[in-house]
């Protein structure tokens, strides 16, 4: 399966995104965001426990503040430089930021439809 058409929405909207293996850190998708396996294992942690488990997100080596999570998503910013999310099903991470400027609103909403579709497939 080609993963690359899963976050299509994403990227075409000008955001950077990408689709991990939960366990793993393993990148299913060819866009520019790159997360290490540690950054990826914080990014599911901040998922379940927000930024009361973690204070700070790293997301290809920029590190951020948490500030909230629900359910099967995370959000973070940093100021002046943008912000993204994290949204994570049973095995993946779906990871997306924006720049300073950007909709967040709008990342948020295309990231949550991603990790609903991915889950209703069973991942």
């Amino acid at each position: 399966m080609s993963w690359d058409p899963q976050i299509a929405s994403i990227i075409s909207a000008g955001f950077s995104a990408a689709i991990y293996a939960a366990d793993t850190g393993v990148s299913y998708t060819t866009d520019s965001l790159k997360m290490t396996l540690e950054e990826v294992q914080n990014a599911c942690k901040a998922v379940k426990e927000g930024a009361a488990g973690v204070v700070n997100a790293s997301v290809a080596g920029k590190t951020y503040m948490v500030l909230r999570n629900d359910e099967d998503m995370c959000y973070f910013k940093k100021k002046g430089e943008g912000g993204g999310g994290f949204g994570k099903t049973k095995t993946l991470l779906v990871a997306g930021t924006y720049n300073e400027g950007q909709q967040a609103g709008q990342l948020n909403d295309l990231l949550g439809k991603v990790v609903q579709h991915l889950k209703g497939l069973g991942y």
